[in-house]
């Protein structure tokens, strides 16, 4: 399960600064977000999503990042990591 591309972004959250990459494999294509290096999100997303999600627009990322803290990820603590497999369509559909 070899990584094919990655791309290293920004974006502002609640004023915190959160640093969010996209790993695209054979199976899937992963978001990760994270403000400290041992506190992070990933959602994962299918390959047939691919074209609902545009994770280049900093503002879907920005929905999910406010939607992993609604669902209780707390970013502001060390070693705080939430997993998310997001193949709810009505989950795509808000974003």
């Amino acid at each position: 399960m070899k990584a094919f591309k990655r791309n290293l972004r920004k974006t502002t959250v609640n004023n915190t600064v959160f640093r969010w990459i996209i790993t695209e494999t054979s199976e899937f294509f992963k978001l990760r977000c994270y403000n400290m290096k041992s506190t992070y999100v990933d959602v994962y997303f299918k390959w047939e999503d691919y074209h609902e999600v545009n994770l280049n627009k900093p503002s879907v990322v920005e929905a999910i990042i406010k939607y992993a803290i609604s669902e209780g990820w707390e970013y502001e603590l060390e070693n705080k990591t939430m997993v998310m497999d997001v193949g709810s369509q009505y989950f795509i559909d808000d974003l």
